[in-house]
């Protein structure tokens, strides 16, 4: 049994633990499971039977801890440790057991799958032209494997309704050891060459692209019913300790053939739960209005109408979407020569209940690219640069606006563009909503009445803190996702991450750090400074400058937590996994793990929606959660009271004096604090740069 010492989680608040707990009692519950998704947001389309900008699907992910006691530290179970139990880890949605149909149309749209001519055999959908590039090692069902797999021991996937190309399905399943290589598929390229593309860090435990939507179930009878109001971005997932009993033999874990079972100590079921966060993007209030389609392109209007007042039961919202997608196509066609929409027909009911282009759905990705990146780079470049607009600050509104800023609630008071597609005014910060604004602890007003550690800022870091933060409303995208964070990484050749050790620019003071971002740069960025770095603008002449317009790219633009954090507060050293990143960069948050082998998202939960979570409604989810994790109710990160026994102060009886010594106190003024530190740093050599002493 592979046992991994945990030997401290993060702990926030050390002054409200409990009389039971500051006198040195176990951890109320005997497993805890962290519950989280790859991304703070997923972006799904409703209707796929014009155009395919991405396939739906999230995925689901999670770690199951055996919490500590008086005589013995915890430590996170893997496969092995189920398995010797009959034991598995079963998902499943609260109010979202299915998609297709009224809440998705994926699987009803037409491909000619076997290119025979017609879209009459059985399997010709559109899943099957969207996932072609997909490959899962046989026997069948989902068996994750390294990134070397075979190329000769690999068949199609091909995914049933409600399922994800691994066959898992929505409405509940098992969910599957990422192991000690992290998970990966592998696919094949226009050439036929074989690789692999990593979906998830090492020690997880997996179900990979569920086809989940925002929509509850019987929100609408039929899906072009649904209504904007019915959109809730924060699905709870819910995963439970069960004992499995394969009754029918068929290798598959069936909700009727598992029991829960119950903790030791809480007398409960081990059953917990977390966010996966979907929403749909706000195309519709510019391309299905004046405000992208002008004068010059009118098909818009002409499927607006048709939905509206053809087909009875249909939405304002739906036949705006529809219009929408007509718009893009247009707008395409007219500007890069294609000829998506050369059957189309406004007045042919004949496409009704698949598409009305007279061809099957635009798969964006035959000329894109098949992975996210080079899709995302296009529709950034195209839209930052067509379409500059600024807050009463010059903020760029349409990072809020198109990545769409739906609550929990479903009220679209503070939703950024009205119906024409017009900002409303004002700072684009208090339009809460959606993946990042009024949720994340980088937005929320009143993290610092939560936190009780310090921040431990770089200089970028400081900067943001004096000059965008200082008025309380938080940060915005462009903060994070600005020409700074992607120089920065480009001029990344660390030996050591704890340290920071090696060539970089992050733990440089203001002054060096522009002068070496500038270097980095380029002759166009000599007269930049800190503002057009940190925190740029719209101008009254022209968009604002962001990675996704300059040639480098996008992915080296993710940003990093050690953008603005110091060691140890950092993501782990990349080379790990084949999509990390080169040798000498940060991984993505998403790989990284942060103690003892704990994701950085099972103590902070994932980027946009990382703890402690505004108590403003946007998601009431994930702050709900951090409340069922944390022993005193707090709203997170995960403290260490959830796994260990801890003194008075917070801090685990187990960790001696010696271990916080290296801690100074001007930085670390508390135990707590210097505890919180000293958990950071326990990762292993890879992770890390170097072994550790």
């Amino acid at each position: 049994m592979l046992r991994k010492s945990l030997l401290l989680l993060l702990l926030i608040n050390p002054s409200m633990l409990t009389a039971r707990q500051a006198s040195g009692s176990q951890p109320p519950f005997e497993y805890l499971i962290t519950v989280f998704s790859d991304r703070g947001m997923h972006l799904i389309q409703p209707d796929y039977g014009y155009l395919t900008l991405s396939p739906p699907g999230a995925h689901l992910l999670a770690q199951i801890v055996k919490t500590g006691t008086s005589d013995q530290p915890p430590w996170l179970l893997t496969e092995t440790d189920l398995r010797e139990k009959q034991r598995v880890l079963f998902y499943q949605f609260e109010k979202n057991s299915h998609s297709e149909g009224p809440k998705l149309a994926f699987w009803s749209q037409p491909w000619d799958a076997n290119s025979d001519g017609d879209v009459y055999d059985p399997g010709d959908w559109l899943p099957a032209a969207v996932w072609q590039q997909r490959r899962l090692p046989q026997p069948g069902g989902l068996q994750w494997h390294p990134a070397n797999v075979r190329a000769e021991t690999l068949r199609p996937a091909v995914a049933a309704f409600d399922h994800s190309p691994a066959g898992d399905q929505l409405a509940g399943g098992r969910l599957h050891f990422t192991g000690p290589n992290g998970a990966a598929y592998a696919h094949t390229d226009s050439s036929g060459k074989v690789s692999a593309h990593f979906e998830a860090m090492r020690g997880l435990w997996l179900a990979a692209d569920l086809p989940i939507t925002p929509f509850f179930d019987g929100s609408a009878p039929l899906l072009r019913a649904q209504r904007e109001q019915n959109i809730r971005p924060f699905q709870k997932a819910i995963i439970t300790l069960a004992r499995w009993l394969d009754s029918d033999r068929d290798g598959r874990v069936q909700k009727r053939e598992i029991r829960p079972v119950r903790d030791a100590r809480s007398k409960k079921p081990v059953q917990f739960f977390g966010t996966v966060a979907v929403d749909i993007p706000g195309c519709v209030r510019c391309h299905a209005s004046e405000q992208a389609n002008g004068e010059q392109y009118g098909l818009w209007k002409a499927e607006f109408t048709f939905w509206s007042k053809s087909i009875p039961g249909t939405s304002a919202y739906m036949a705006n979407q529809r219009a929408a997608a007509v718009s893009i196509l247009e707008i395409h066609d007219r500007k890069h020569g294609t000829d998506f929409l050369a059957r189309y027909d406004a007045a042919d009911r004949s496409g009704v209940l698949h598409t009305r282009l007279g061809r099957s759905s635009v798969l964006c990705a035959d000329c894109h690219g098949k992975t996210a990146e080079p899709v995302a780079v296009s529709l950034h470049k195209s839209h930052l640069g067509a379409l500059p607009r600024g807050d009463v600050f010059g903020r760029p509104v349409d990072c809020q606006s198109c990545h769409a800023g739906h609550k929990q609630s479903g009220s679209l008071l503070e939703y950024a563009l009205d119906q024409a597609g017009l900002f409303r005014g004002g700072d684009i910060r208090e339009y809460r909503g959606g993946r990042f604004l009024g949720r994340d602890v980088h937005a929320n007003p009143a993290a610092q009445r939560v936190l009780k550690t310090r921040s431990h800022l770089t200089a970028m870091g400081e900067w943001l803190k004096a000059n965008v933060m200082l008025d309380g409303r938080g940060l915005y995208c462009s903060n994070c996702h600005n020409m700074a964070s992607q120089l920065l990484a480009v001029s990344d050749s660390l030996e050591d991450v704890l340290e920071f050790s090696g060539r970089t620019l992050r733990d440089k003071p203001l002054p060096e750090l522009l002068a070496g971002l500038r270097k980095a740069g380029g002759a166009e960025f000599d007269s930049w400074q800190a503002q057009q770095f940190f925190d740029p603008l719209v101008s009254d002449t022209a968009a604002v400058v962001l990675p996704w317009l300059n040639k480098t790219g996008l992915l080296k633009s993710l940003p990093r937590c050690a953008d603005c954090h110091q060691p140890p507060f950092v993501e782990s050293l990349a080379g790990i996994y084949p999509e990390g990143g080169k040798k000498g960069t940060l991984e993505r948050m998403s790989f990284s793990a942060g103690h003892a082998g704990l994701a950085c998202s099972s103590c902070h939960q994932s980027a946009h929606g990382q703890y402690p979570v505004a108590a403003s409604g946007v998601d009431p989810v994930t702050l709900e959660q951090a409340r069922s994790l944390n022993p005193d109710g707090s709203p997170g990160p995960v403290t260490c009271a959830a796994c260990h026994v801890v003194d008075s102060e917070g801090v685990p009886r187990s960790l001696p004096p010696s271990a916080l010594a290296a801690f100074p106190a001007q930085s670390y003024p508390t135990r707590y604090e210097k505890a919180v530190a000293w958990a950071h740093t326990r990762r292993s050599a890879e992770e890390k740069g170097k072994e550790q002493p």
